[in-house]
This record gives C-alpha cells, structure tokens and sequence, in this order.
C-alpha cells in the first residue's frame, strides 16, 4: 500500500538529514571507513548498502572496478 502522510514526513526530514551528513560519511577518518545503507541517500535498502560499499571500494582501491569505462 501507500506510505502514510506521517511516514512520507519521516522519510523526507531523514533523507534532508542524510544529505547533509553524507560529505562527512564520504570521507575516511584515518582508515575508519563508512559503508552501509545507513550511509547513503537510500537508507533502509539493499541499493543504499551496495551504493556505499562501493564508494568505499572506490576509496580503498584505485582504479576500482577494473573494467570500468
């Protein structure tokens, strides 16, 4: 079904919070790094996991993915 208004409310003040504290999720704390759907623009989902595991890749590795165009 659809999201309530109150859930709709909910998920646009966390995106608007997530936004702002993503530059600083974005950057590694000496080799602390952060990954997970907690750390992307789509909390709460399997995309936002893979989206941030692969920045963090990106990070470790440069030149990460090998065939990337």
């Amino acid at each position: 079904g659809q999201p309530s208004v109150q859930q709709r409310r909910v998920r646009l003040v966390f995106t608007r919070t997530a936004r702002n504290a993503l530059p600083a999720l974005d950057r590694a704390e000496g080799r602390l790094f952060f990954a997970g759907e907690h750390a992307s623009l789509t909390p709460t989902w399997q995309q936002g996991a893979l989206e941030s595991a692969q920045r963090v890749l990106k990070q470790l590795l440069p030149g990460w993915p090998p065939n990337a165009r």
